[in-house]
């Protein structure tokens, strides 16, 4: 059985992004601020990334990490999030 890993670049999917945005305590405004993108994106992307670029997922991703969230992916494929140590740019 393997390890937890890092989920790779993969896109963030809606449920996903909400967890990330509650563990934190952001409201949707606070995210988009943070990503430098509308908050009419963020409310879409809560919903459906599939018609969201790929430029404002990466946004909130790199909003997140640097927040200390962690995007990880178990043994079985399963994607978890979490919050360790803010990253340093």
């Amino acid at each position: 059985m393997g390890g937890v890993r890092p989920m790779g670049e993969e896109r963030l999917d809606p449920a996903q992004i909400r967890a990330a945005r509650a563990m934190l305590g952001w409201s949707g405004s606070q995210l988009a601020k943070k990503a430098d993108i509308s908050f009419s994106t963020i409310r879409r992307m809560e919903i459906s990334t599939a018609k969201v670029r790929n430029e404002a997922l990466t946004r909130v991703r790199q909003a997140f990490e640097l927040e200390g969230i962690r995007f990880l992916r178990d043994g079985k494929g399963r994607i978890s999030v979490g919050l360790g140590d803010k990253s340093h740019p």
